[in-house]
């Protein structure tokens, strides 16, 4: 039998299939040897081998993709300098690797064709949402505590603080809820109240849907709570602390649907006046948040997670401390409470020694390349063995991707996994051993994937606006941020980051305005290096000190050693003090270590003017092995070129603009000036 459906003429060419590519504007996809299915399956590309003889690419980029676009082609979408996320908002590509608009328009939108095969995407809104254009809707404020949200639009009235722009429309004319905490004590607290939430039909659950904004030297907390009461704030069902980076963030939570509820959005005022809380576009939709490639198990269910049914027992769900003493963590890593949510494996009576625990993640479809992130945590001295498989198809591969043994201590660290350019679809498999004793739970938690290769450890370039795994130290007295274009501050700090070179481009810095004092110190903490055979570690980065008022900026490394029996041990391998002038610097630094250590830069502000105090980091790259020798330069040749007149002119006088040979018997003689290029004045 065949079959045919809602067939639909119109006219002109159709856009959005291979064939509407015009064959002098393809773009390659691939190398000239790539066979028609690895290009079409593998690559998702088009493939027509018919121009080949013209050196015109037979696997070129799908029209539907932004790298089918030609840097020549590209045309301006938005204003100059709109960052990758606004322009992400507007429809439009984003690269900041090309020499042309960074922010650039696709080439055409497919033809409109009709279809009943899927459901729209996007819910339909709820009457519960409020974008705060016009009011609060019925959201409102609660009475009892110290601070209130109230509407605002453009930059909020504190500096170093808060959106300069909405969510909904992405400019200053929008406008979001927030809390300025300029004239408060620390801990005050703002609770804005949604309206009686009461869906009628549906499921057990209801999405909670909403942006955020915390940014700044002094954020506290932003929680979330679902009441059955007008007054009461009930329970916490989602939480985030401090600040990292200036932009709007998507947070989302399931709670259950019935009875009717109320959710509270609490802003938490932080240790000083930068520390303003923003939320926009909040929405309600029946039914439980859709699953996401990252999971902190803070709702019901697994995030697609699934039990392995052939194994000895299962992974459980847990909070706080598990229930065994002296093994597992002390809380979650999403929110570092007890309340949080985590996975684990429990040692105790029936286990044995040897019991086997597996969950298995959703099915991925063929993959150019995926990093697999999570933290672990493996505490107690009976510790065994965790693993990470890959099943393709119906075969798992019996070597696996990542193993630990034995105990790493009790905080959560941070693994990786990558996951290779696969043409079937594939799984991860989270397998865990139960050790010697009942010390032995290992636990898991903020499981996400990403595309692309795992970026090493210790490697950050700050682009994709997180840390990399470093952390600021919780006994800061200032923080490190992640930001782009000039600094707050004037007469100190970078305008343009060190790997684009543009104002768009994201690097680290640390904010030296009040209220920061003089001496007060920041550290940026790594995550843990494991020893390695030869004790040799290189640690390259770019840095930034410009300012009257320049500290210090330091390169330390944490560990415990046996012969101080487990205290921690800083020491100072790098330091760089005061103006180093208005441009990015390099540094290599040479560590040793025969401990598991951790890398601190530590920035701290200056004697003189402070607020002219601003330090920066960016492209910071960690290396096994000894940093490299800078290459010499090279040995001057002291006879490159002659002139006419027989006399030798050295390598380090040929092409500098000045014409040596004419000093000679011969005026008009330009040997050694000849051939050379122009002067652009660049």
């Amino acid at each position: 039998d065949i079959s045919l459906d809602d067939i639909n003429v119109k006219e002109g060419n159709c856009v959005g299939l291979c064939s509407s590519v015009p064959a002098t504007a393809r773009v390659s996809c691939g190398p000239s040897t790539v066979t028609a299915s690895t290009c079409v399956i593998n690559y998702g590309c088009c493939y027509d081998d018919t121009m080949k003889d013209q050196g015109l690419p037979s696997c070129f980029q799908h029209p539907g993709t932004c790298a089918a676009v030609p840097v020549v082609a590209r045309t301006q979408c938005g204003y100059v300098g709109i960052s990758s996320y606004y322009c992400g908002k507007r429809g439009c590509c984003y690269d900041a690797s090309a020499n042309g608009p960074k922010c650039y328009n696709p080439l055409s939108k497919p033809t409109d064709f009709p279809t009943t095969m899927a459901p729209p995407t996007t819910p339909k809104p709820s009457i519960y949402d409020c974008n705060f254009e016009k009011n609060f809707c019925s959201f409102t404020n609660m009475a009892g505590d110290n601070l209130n949200w109230q509407r605002h639009k453009g930059e909020t009235g504190s500096w170093g603080t808060g959106p300069k722009v909405d969510h909904t429309q992405g400019n200053e004319q929008g406008y979001y809820a927030y809390v300025e905490t300029s004239f408060s004590k620390q801990n005050a607290t703002a609770n804005l109240r949604s309206p009686r939430i009461a869906f009628t039909s549906g499921g057990d659950s209801v999405c909670v849907r909403f942006w955020y904004h915390m940014f700044g030297q002094h954020v506290g907390a932003f929680n979330l709570y679902q009441t059955q009461s007008s007054t009461k704030l009930g329970k916490m069902v989602w939480q985030r602390k401090g600040a990292l980076v200036d932009d709007w963030v998507y947070g989302h939570v399931t709670v259950p649907r019935s009875p009717a509820f109320y959710m509270v959005f609490q802003a938490v005022r932080g240790p000083g006046y930068q520390g303003d809380v923003a939320i926009d576009d909040v929405s309600f939709v029946n039914g439980p948040c859709p699953p996401t490639m990252t999971c902190g198990f803070e709702n019901s269910g697994m995030c697609g997670w699934t039990q392995d049914a052939s194994d000895q027992f299962d992974w459980s769900k847990g909070t706080g401390n598990t229930t065994s003493v002296h093994t597992g963590p002390k809380w979650d890593k999403t929110y570092e409470t007890g309340f949080g949510h985590y996975l684990y494996i429990e040692g105790s009576y029936p286990r044995q020694p040897g019991d086997i625990a597996r969950i298995e993640s959703f099915e991925h479809a063929p993959t150019k390349g995926k990093c697999f992130q999570f933290y672990y945590n493996m505490y107690g001295n009976g510790i065994g063995t965790m693993n990470i498989y890959i099943r393709r198809g119906k075969t798992v591969d019996p070597k696996p991707l990542w193993s630990l043994t034995g105990e790493q201590g009790r905080e959560w660290l941070r693994g990786l996994v990558t996951v290779e350019e696969d043409s079937t679809n594939w799984k991860l498999i989270i397998e865990g051993i139960r050790g010697g004793n009942f010390n032995s739970d290992i636990a898991i938690d903020e499981l996400m994937f990403t595309d692309g290769a795992c970026t090493p450890k210790g490697d950050c370039d700050f682009e994709d606006k997180n840390a990399c795994g470093y952390e600021n130290d919780k006994t800061n007295k200032v923080d490190w941020l992640v930001y782009s274009g000039s600094t707050p501050s004037y007469n100190t700090g970078p305008t343009v980051d060190h790997t684009t070179g543009t104002t768009t481009g994201m690097y680290l810095y640390m904010e030296a305005s009040s209220p920061a004092r003089r001496g007060d110190t920041g550290n940026f903490v790594s995550e843990k290096f494991k020893v390695n055979p030869n004790f040799k570690w290189c640690v390259d980065f770019w840095y930034h000190m410009f300012g009257d008022g320049a500290g210090a900026l330091r390169m330390q490394t944490r560990y415990r050693s046996a012969w101080s029996n487990s205290r921690l041990i800083t020491s100072t391998k790098w330091t760089m003090e005061g103006n180093q002038g208005n441009e990015w610097r390099h540094a290599q630094v040479n560590i040793t270590s025969s401990y598991d250590f951790q890398l601190i830069f530590q920035g701290e502000i200056g004697s003189g003017i402070t607020h002219t105090s601003d330090i920066a980091l960016d492209d910071i790259v960690v290396t096994e092995g000894v940093c490299p020798m800078p290459k010499p330069p090279p040995t001057p040749n002291p006879c490159l070129r002659k002139c006419k007149d027989g006399r030798c002119i050295s390598s380090e006088k040929v092409c500098d603009f000045y014409p040596d040979c004419a000093q000679g018997s011969d005026p008009t003689d330009d040997s050694d000036e000849h051939g050379c290029d122009g002067c652009d004045f660049e």
